[in-house]
Order: C-alpha cells, then sequence, then structure tokens
C-alpha cells in the first residue's frame, strides 16, 4: 500500500471535502492520496484519527519531501544568503522596515531577519504564526517513524528550493 501526501493551499473546511482517495488497479493492492495543508489547525489531529487504520496497514509513506533532519537543515540554510548579501540590499530600506516589523511578530530577531532571503520572507509572512510548529506533514512524518514505516519524499529537498531560488 502506498500513502502519498501532497500538499494543497487550502483552508481546512476545502480540506475535509475529499482529503482521502483511494486509487485501485485489478491485482493491486490499493493506495492512497491524501491531500494536505501546512497548518497547525487543531482540528487536523481528527483527521489524522479518521486515517489512522489505514496510515497503520501502509507499507510505505510518500511525503511531498522528507521531513528528516538533514533535509529540514538544508532548507533552514538555503533560506538565507551567504557572502554579505542582505535582505535590505535586495528589497530596499522602506520595505525591508516593514518587513522586519511584520517578521518581529513571528518571533525573529532583525539580526536574522536581516539574511533572509525575499522567498523565505514570504514563506514566512504567507501562514499564521506558529504555535507548536506541529502541521499536518511534521506530524504524518512523525507517526511514520513511530510506526517504522519506509518513509519516501516526493520531490528532493533542491528541487522545491530551484523553484524559490528563481523568484
Amino acid at each position: 500500500m502506498l500513502f502519498v501526501i501532497l500538499a494543497i493551499n487550502s483552508s481546512f473546511a476545502d480540506a475535509q471535502k475529499g482529503l482521502l482517495w483511494q486509487i485501485d488497479k485489478p491485482g493491486l493492492t490499493s493506495s492512497y492520496l491524501l491531500g494536505t495543508i501546512h497548518s497547525e489547525e487543531p482540528r487536523i489531529k481528527q483527521v489524522l484519527s479518521a486515517i489512522h487504520p489505514r496510515f497503520k496497514k501502509a507499507k510505505s509513506i510518500t511525503l511531498e519531501m522528507q521531513m528528516d533532519t538533514p533535509t529540514i537543515r538544508k532548507l533552514t540554510q538555503a533560506m538565507f544568503f551567504v557572502g554579505g548579501k542582505s535582505l535590505e540590499q535586495v528589497i530596499g530600506k522602506s520595505l525591508y522596515a516593514q518587513v522586519v516589523k511584520a517578521l518581529n511578530k513571528y518571533g525573529m530577531p532583525p539580526m536574522m531577519a536581516k539574511t533572509l532571503k525575499p522567498w523565505a520572507v514570504i514563506a514566512i509572512l504567507s501562514t499564521p504564526i506558529p504555535k507548536t510548529g506541529e502541521f499536518m506533514d511534521l506530524l504524518l512524518y512523525k507517526k511514520a517513524m513511530k510506526l517504522q514505516k519506509t518513509v519516501h519524499g516526493l520531490e528532493e529537498m533542491e528541487e522545491q528550493l530551484a523553484v524559490f531560488e528563481d523568484l
């Protein structure tokens, strides 16, 4: 059984409509496709409870990308300029001041904001202020690890980052 997890931009209410799809082919074990949202919405745990029986039976899980420590470290490093380049140089003094103020609400100190890349700023500010850091894909990854499932990434971190780096 293959469990595929894809990110979709949707509200939680929209995500509840057709969240889990079963994929069948005669002679093969069913696979499932789950649409996820990058959200800490508390009701996500209800969704995870509802899919638990199928999740538990899955032989492997495929997420949008790996959620392991090396991948998260690469993502975090890629969010920042290196070599002296700064966000203020790229977006200008006025917009930079607004960005620093907005990022402060997310608990990001100005010194850290100084070297963020523009795409990272957009990614951060386009999500609600994190409370737990436990978004759906991460919860699924942790559950898969706990159940000792093989976890695959649909895309490599570098593929995902290439899209943003070109912005």
